[in-house]
């Protein structure tokens, strides 16, 4: 695995942890949204923008692109505050649309250079807008951090996908 896809997989790993500690965390503990929103898109804020710096030498723009979009959704969240589940709904649409954007770039990235690679991106892409939609529609439920923790977690894992395949390319 080279250098790149160590610092991607690192990345996503954290991002799954993210989902997993807000997860449990839930079980134990009355969370605020006020709270946990904030923190989240500040960790992917500061993990991404680590990650372009580390990868700056390969010209992968994904996780500035992917940083960027966390803290324009941090922001928002701070605006307009996380109070009822209408103004959650529009954070995690703003951070949606803007990460869809990414994936999409990446995917069209790959497809202009043939590489095999965009199938997985535009898979990843289709998956998370389905998940981004149900988890928004669940939003009304009374157990919201936890669909929170699903939705950070199952991310987290979507993004595992692109440095264990360009791996497995590379060596298969």
């Amino acid at each position: 695995m080279e250098k790149k896809q160590k610092v991607d997989m690192t990345n996503s790993i954290f991002m799954m942890l993210i989902g997993m500690i807000i997860i449990a965390i839930s079980g134990f503990y009355n969370l605020k949204l006020e709270l946990i929103i904030p923190i989240t898109f500040g960790l992917y804020t500061i993990s991404n923008i680590t990650r372009f710096i580390i990868n700056k030498k390969s010209k992968d723009y994904d996780g500035i692109h992917t940083g960027l979009s966390s803290f324009v959704s941090l922001i928002v969240s701070i605006i307009i505050g996380l109070t009822t589940p209408k103004n959650l709904f529009i954070v995690l649409m703003i951070w949606t649309i803007l990460i869809a954007l990414t994936k999409l770039k990446k995917a069209d990235y790959y497809h202009d250079r043939k590489d095999r690679m965009w199938k997985l991106r535009l898979f990843t892409l289709v998956t998370f807008i389905i998940i981004s939609v149900l988890t928004s529609i669940n939003l009304a439920n009374e157990n919201v951090t936890i669909i929170i923790g699903f939705y950070f977690t199952i991310n987290g894992l979507l993004e595992t996908f692109d440095p264990i395949a360009k791996t497995l390319i590379k060596h298969g």
